[in-house]
């Protein structure tokens, strides 16, 4: 998880590591369960710090991989690019970055934080 607070509200990014190709069925409930896990944590905090009132106002759900395609001469520039798509077990949107090396794969916070590519929490 990646918690952005400001002024009293959560910008989320509930994330998922897989070392190989992964089927939906491997991350998706994974993700969904780390977003319930905050919803609770912020209704407990919500509970007894009631003054200080604690809103979630984003949640993405992120899948970074890494691509095990048979090696070829061509060397792979450039930073994974995300692919927005549906998931398959859940009504949501999950990002997916397709990382090609295991190192040097560099994602700046502003960027997971585009609405264009976030979800809403209403969805």
């Amino acid at each position: 998880m990646i918690i952005q607070y400001d002024d009293n509200q959560l910008n989320i990014a509930c994330c998922e590591l897989k070392s190989k190709n992964p089927t939906p069925i491997q991350y998706e409930t994974q993700l969904i369960n780390t977003k319930l896990l905050i919803e609770y944590l912020v209704a407990l905090l919500n509970t007894f710090y009631e003054e200080e009132k604690v809103e979630i106002k984003n949640v993405w759900h992120i899948l970074f991989y890494k691509n095990r395609a048979i090696r070829d001469k061509k060397s792979i520039r450039g930073e994974p690019q995300p692919v927005k798509e549906k998931m398959k077990n859940y009504p949501l949107y999950i990002i997916k970055y397709k990382c090609h090396k295991t190192l040097y794969n560099n994602i700046k916070w502003t960027d997971l934080m585009n609405p264009e590519i976030g979800n809403d929490v209403s969805n």
